[in-house]
């Protein structure tokens, strides 16, 4: 489908004033995507899919939550592919 992560925006500076990168409509028409936007659009299709997929905000920063009750682990959606990272990772 082409959805990525909008790879200049993370070595560059970012523009809040354009919504492509707030709201799903920017990697759903190929713009690319942030840590704004694509927990956003993931976790609506893994929803759809019946998975227990949370959105987690720390202070400057979204990602997801895979959390049932025998396991749970957290899921970045926004960099070069899958990247399950600890929660102390963004206790800081």
């Amino acid at each position: 489908m082409g959805i990525q992560y909008q790879r200049e925006l993370a070595d560059g500076e970012y523009d809040a004033r354009d919504s492509r990168t707030q709201f799903i409509h920017g990697p759903l028409e190929g713009h690319g995507g942030t840590c704004a936007n694509l927990p956003f659009l993931f976790a609506a299709i893994a929803r759809r899919l019946g998975y227990p997929i949370y959105i987690v905000q720390t202070l400057t920063h979204f990602f997801l939550r895979y959390q049932n009750q025998e396991e749970s682990f957290n899921v970045e959606v926004s960099g070069t592919g899958y990247i399950e990272r600890p929660d102390s990772d963004y206790y800081n």
